[in-house]
């Protein structure tokens, strides 16, 4: 893939994280994954299953959250060098 096509791809993806639906979309989608219903439905039988799920499930939503301030951080950087910053 070429190095411009991927650089507009990551734009995207940066500007995706940015939006406030995305987020508020993406803090429902982690209260459903760890709703109470969705913890019935794992074995009950096995309890690492449920432990290994959780850290799963978290570990991804901090991933997450790094990514959305990752991009919010680098907008932020961009005013900067461009003296758009008003204070």
């Amino acid at each position: 893939m070429p190095a411009a096509k991927r650089g507009t791809i990551m734009e995207r993806f940066r500007a995706t994280l940015r939006l406030p639906e995305f987020q508020v979309l993406l803090f429902c989608f982690c209260c459903v994954l760890f709703g109470w219903p969705l913890l019935l439905i794992v074995d009950q039988k096995h309890n690492e299953t449920i432990f290994i799920y959780l850290f799963m499930v978290w570990g991804l939503i901090v991933l997450g959250l790094f990514l959305i301030a990752r991009s919010l951080d680098l907008t932020d950087s961009d005013e900067i060098k461009h003296g758009n910053i008003n204070v």
